[in-house]
Parts: structure tokens; C-alpha cells; sequence
């Protein structure tokens, strides 16, 4: 009998072990299907994918690849990509030279699709960057909304994704796109999420009067969310997605004008030691970062105590009650309310023209400071450029080059 037990005791350990052996050797092979093992990337960190049908070409760090009809694109996006790479990279005091595999595509699922894995990237998305494979890759063409996508920006945006997560070692998928909208299953890394978004629209100059006002609106009605409430994500939908951008943006430039362009450099280069990022802050500036947020917000709400006095709204309640108790002056009381009222939305607006950032006394530089005109291609043409070059009169049309148009017996176009 206790043969018997002893056998079958070790009849049930071995198969426990088997059992969890199995069990692990599963979900390893899940977590690798997820996400491709270093076994699986070339010398440059590139993952294998099938490139037929895809035009090239290369800078000292850029390995690019696009359809043929976003070549041009593609070439105007690297003829100043050395230059965004060495301004970033320097802000964050970053010195390695690994390349990166940049991409311009008409899905960015067209990429998982070369290489026989399942689309990670919803249809909004416009640019998507994979640290891990030290890929980038940008929608070519139009997005749901019929615009044309800027390669540039875009680009950019991705780029600085890129070099946050290089900079501390971390390597979150990032997918950006429609802004009322959240990456799927939020952020997982090391970085703040908030500290991602915000980084990435300074550098891309994606700053717009209407983010000034969505945060400005927020303070007024006390809606500033925490930002440790975006340290893993934003909210999934809603106004609070555009807010929380906003705010991201909002506080990464504060930083900056109090601690200097390359502010961040001993923030990352603490988290980069293996510090999380409350403990990184307080290193890196000898302040807590509850204490930072809280003198942060304080400017805000400092910066918005005049908005009551400039809409008049005091002014207004004021004259209306004069104009109750004296009844003969009522006419004349009510049109200096309406001048008056009309005189302080006008200082508003005036206000808001040149201070689009509450809290900073920053100019309208801070907006779009690069503004874009896209065209048909995706190539992404500043402002002043645009204005000083015959390129503004390239038709835009979508009909086709070969339309046969009426003519008369010489040969010319009827109009």
C-alpha cells in the first residue's frame, strides 16, 4: 500500500510539472506573437517585412520606404529630417545614432500585413511608432475627415515619441491620430503619457488657439484634471481627450520656460538610471513634482481672475440694477452697459490674440508656430514659403489630367 501511494504521488507531482510546464511555454509563446523577439530584428533593429512594390530612400539615420505615389512626400519629410532628429535628440541630451526605418503608407495596418501579422492600428490613426523595431510609419492620403494627412508634422510627432522612449529605455507602442480620440489600452511604459503628448506636440508645433481655449475654458470652470490621472492614459472619448492634450502640452512648455529648452535632458537621463518618475523630478530639479503641478496650476488660476473683469459681466449686473432703481435714466444707463460690455469683449479678444496661453504671458508665436499647407501629396509647405513660391497655384483638383474639355476650331478651351 504505500508503494502504491508513494507511485501514485509521484504520478500527480510529474504531472503538475508537465501541466505547468506547458502552461508557461503557452504563454510565452503568446506574449512573443504580441511582441517580436530581439531574435527576430536585422543589425539596424528593423523587423523582417515584405518591401515589394515600395520605393527608398536614406539619410544618415532615416532608412525610409513608401508607396510610389507618396515618394515625392517622402522625400520632401527627410530633406529636413536630420535637422528635427539633432533638435530633439539634443533637447533630451541624447548622443546614440541608431537608425530608424520610417515608412509612408496608405494603411499603417499595410505594415503588419507585410509581415503576416494581424492590423494593431485603428482607422483613425494617421502615424504610429513601434520603439521596439525602431520603425515609424506615417498614413499616406487622406484622413476620415477628407484632409490631406501632413507628412511632416506628423513625422515629427512620431519622432519624438521615438527618442522619449530611446532616451529612457522603454518601448510603448504609440498610435496617434483623430484627437477626440485615445490609444487603445492607454499607456503602459515608464513615461508619463501626459510627458509623451506634450513633448510631442512642442516639438511638432501642433499648438492651436483652440487648445487655449478648451484649457482656459477647463480653469475657469475648475475642470483641470490631475495629471497624475494621465499618467497611464487619457480619457477614452469626450471633451476631456482634447483637454488632456491641451494640458500636456501646457505643462511641458511651462517646464521648459522655467528650466530652459533642454529642461527635460536630467529628467530623462534620471528615469534613464531606472528612477521612476515622481522620484526622477525630484532629482533632476531638487522639487517634487506634486509641488511643480500645484505652482502650475496656481499660475493658471491666477491667470484667469481678469477674464471675469474683462467680459464685464460685473459691469453688466452693476448698470442693471441702476437702471431698476433710477427708471428715467434706463435707456441711457442701458447703452453705456452695452458700449461698455462691448468695449471689454473687444480688450478680450485682443487679450486672447496675443496671450493664447493663460498663465505664461506667452504670444501667439506659441501657436502654430510652424503653420502648414498641405498639399495633394502630403508634403507639408510652411506658411512663408508657401507665400514667397508660385507652389500656392498647384491645382488641387482631383480630376484627371487627361479630361477631354470642350475647344473651338483653334484648338482653345471654351470658358
Amino acid at each position: 500500500m504505500p508503494f502504491t501511494l508513494a507511485r501514485l504521488l509521484s504520478i500527480l507531482l510529474a504531472t503538475a510539472i508537465l501541466g505547468a510546464t506547458s502552461h508557461a511555454s503557452a504563454g510565452e509563446a503568446l506574449e512573443g506573437a504580441a511582441t517580436p523577439s530581439k531574435d527576430a530584428l536585422d543589425p539596424h533593429g528593423f523587423a523582417p517585412m515584405d518591401l515589394d512594390g515600395l520605393v527608398s530612400n536614406r539619410t544618415a539615420h532615416f532608412n525610409a520606404w513608401a508607396v510610389p505615389d507618396a515618394e515625392i512626400g517622402m522625400q520632401n519629410t527627410l530633406d529636413s529630417a536630420e535637422a528635427h532628429r539633432d533638435r530633439i535628440w539634443s533637447s533630451l541630451g541624447m548622443i546614440e545614432g541608431a537608425p530608424i526605418r520610417v515608412l509612408f503608407l496608405p494603411d499603417l495596418n499595410d505594415y503588419f500585413t507585410r509581415r503576416g501579422l494581424p492590423g494593431r492600428a485603428p482607422a483613425w490613426a494617421i502615424g504610429l511608432a513601434i520603439p521596439a523595431e525602431s520603425t515609424i510609419i506615417i498614413k499616406w492620403g487622406r484622413t476620415s475627415t477628407g484632409q490631406w494627412v501632413a507628412l511632416e508634422p506628423t513625422f515629427i510627432h512620431e519622432l519624438a515619441h521615438m527618442a522619449l522612449d530611446r532616451a529612457v529605455g522603454d518601448s510603448t507602442l504609440h498610435i496617434d491620430g483623430d484627437e477626440v480620440r485615445s490609444s487603445p489600452g492607454g499607456h503602459k511604459g515608464k513615461i508619463p503619457r501626459w510627458l509623451h503628448e506634450g513633448f510631442a506636440i512642442m516639438q511638432a508645433g501642433e499648438w492651436t488657439l483652440e487648445r487655449g481655449a478648451v484649457l482656459m475654458q477647463a480653469g475657469l470652470r475648475d475642470r483641470i484634471i490631475p495629471l497624475h490621472h494621465l499618467h497611464k492614459g487619457f480619457p477614452a472619448d469626450g471633451p476631456d481627450v482634447e483637454l488632456a492634450y491641451a494640458q500636456s502640452y501646457h505643462f511641458v512648455l511651462h517646464l521648459t520656460e522655467e528650466r530652459g529648452q533642454d529642461a527635460l535632458a536630467p529628467l530623462i537621463a534620471r528615469m534613464h538610471e531606472g528612477h521612476d518618475f515622481e522620484a526622477a523630478y525630484a532629482l533632476a530639479y531638487q522639487e517634487s513634482f506634486s509641488r511643480a503641478e500645484a505652482d502650475w496650476r496656481q499660475r493658471l488660476n491666477l491667470a484667469y481672475t481678469w477674464i471675469p473683469l474683462l467680459t464685464g459681466s460685473s459691469l453688466v449686473w452693476f448698470l442693471g440694477g441702476f437702471v431698476f432703481v433710477l427708471a428715467w435714466r434706463r435707456k441711457r444707463a442701458q447703452k453705456r452697459a452695452r458700449l461698455a460690455l462691448m468695449a471689454q469683449e473687444e480688450s478680450l479678444d485682443e487679450h486672447l490674440d496675443a496671450h493664447p496661453l493663460p498663465g505664461l504671458g506667452l504670444t501667439r508665436d506659441h501657436a502654430a508656430p510652424k503653420p502648414w499647407r498641405v498639399l495633394h501629396d502630403g508634403t507639408a509647405i510652411p506658411n512663408e514659403q508657401w507665400e514667397r513660391s508660385m507652389i500656392w497655384m498647384e491645382p488641387t483638383s482631383d480630376l484627371p489630367d487627361n479630361i477631354d474639355l470642350p475647344r473651338n476650331d483653334e484648338g482653345n478651351t471654351l470658358h
